[in-house]
């Protein structure tokens, strides 16, 4: 049985120049109900669910390389968003997905 395509959310990826990264990640600290942020550390493994990372902790992991990818979960207007990051040829890339709570 195949799944309709109508049935996967929309994905949006967009690069980011800084001046729009850092938009969001204030936009991200001043999320009604707060963030919760996942680093992906390589290709086949993630952090140890023990080890939070901050906003800023995360930023600055992914841009200095000891991270592969962060994501960025938060709600907003009814739906639960999930934005992930990467860097890209010294890029960060956005990739973006929302889901009905």
């Amino acid at each position: 049985m195949s799944t309709p395509v109508d049935a996967y959310p929309d994905v949006y990826e967009s690069l980011l120049d800084t001046d729009t990264e850092d938009a969001l990640f204030r936009d991200f600290a001043n999320v009604a109900g707060g963030t919760e942020v996942s680093v992906k550390l390589a290709a086949t493994r993630r952090t140890e669910i023990q080890h939070v990372f901050s906003l800023h902790d995360a930023r600055n992991a992914l841009h200095e390389g000891t991270v592969r990818a962060l994501q960025v979960r938060y709600r907003h207007d009814g739906l639960l968003w999930i934005d992930t990051l990467l860097r890209v040829d010294g890029q960060t890339k956005l990739i973006r997905t929302a889901t009905p709570m």
